[in-house]
């Protein structure tokens, strides 16, 4: 009987709490407050929407996302009721939908090398400091002018 009593009692603390916190050194199996936030946006996502309205503080630092993060109108509440995300006051979180090279290797001649694991296969964009890179491609090729080619 008193287990059951703690179970009803931390179920009805689980769904008056309103506020919950995200953090890049969260766990998932947390809480979700301050002290003990959680880890991913997802799960962050899925507590919010247990309660009529709530407050997501996601705290500084970097988030890296494998898979598209999605928000539906179940998240969106509604005027006397609204879910809000929102960064902690002072710190600025990002947000990164990429993989990062943890090593490379130089080749010579401007050339590198690396190995990026856990990335989609291809890769469809590549980035180094902050400037898109082109996939090599045959040497010397260019892109056909298709104005001067006769279609008869």
């Amino acid at each position: 009987m008193r287990s059951i009593v703690s179970i009803l009692l931390l179920t009805s603390l689980a769904l008056s709490q309103s506020t919950y916190y995200v953090s890049p050194s969260g766990n998932d199996t947390n809480p979700g407050t301050l002290n003990q936030p959680f880890r991913t946006f997802e799960r962050a996502r899925d507590a919010s929407r247990t309660t009529s309205s709530s407050t997501v503080i996601v705290r500084g630092g970097e988030y890296e996302f494998l898979a598209p993060f999605e928000l539906t109108g179940l998240d969106s509440g509604n005027a006397s009721s609204p879910r809000v995300w929102k960064n902690y006051p002072g710190e600025t979180p990002t947000l990164r939908g990429s993989k990062c090279f943890t090593s490379m290797t130089s080749l010579g001649s401007n050339k590198y090398k690396g190995t990026l694991t856990g990335a989609p296969t291809p890769v469809e964009f590549l980035y180094f400091n902050d400037q898109r890179l082109y996939p090599a491609r045959a040497p010397n090729w260019q892109m056909p002018n298709y104005s001067q080619l006769d279609p008869y």
